[in-house]
């Protein structure tokens, strides 16, 4: 894939990551992550890990990219009080750890 149009993916992702995890004050206080939102981070978690793995620092404006996607990920996890544990055994098949 080439660089542009990595950024325009990243781009994409990033977006999406950020409209979900501004969270309406009433639903601040779910007590636990429903199925499918576990089954949603765990594939966003996946396709972040798919592109950004491979972007290393000297390609800055991706790698302050995936940092940012990466940043809206965990708090994305923590809202839905997901653990490292749940969401690493569900991202094991791919031997990647989280975060």
């Amino acid at each position: 894939m080439n660089r542009r149009a990595l950024g325009v993916v990243l781009s994409g992702a990033l977006a999406s990551a950020w409209l979900t995890v501004a969270v309406p004050p009433a639903l601040a206080d779910s007590p636990a992550a429903s199925p499918s939102e576990v089954n949603a981070l765990v594939q966003d978690v996946k396709a972040h890990k798919q592109m950004c793995d491979k972007v290393d620092s000297s390609q800055e404006a991706l790698s302050r990219q995936c940092a940012n996607e990466h940043a809206a990920l965990v708090a994305r996890q923590k809202r839905l009080g997901v653990s490292d544990e749940t969401l690493n055994g569900k991202l094991k098949t791919r031997g990647w750890r989280w975060p």
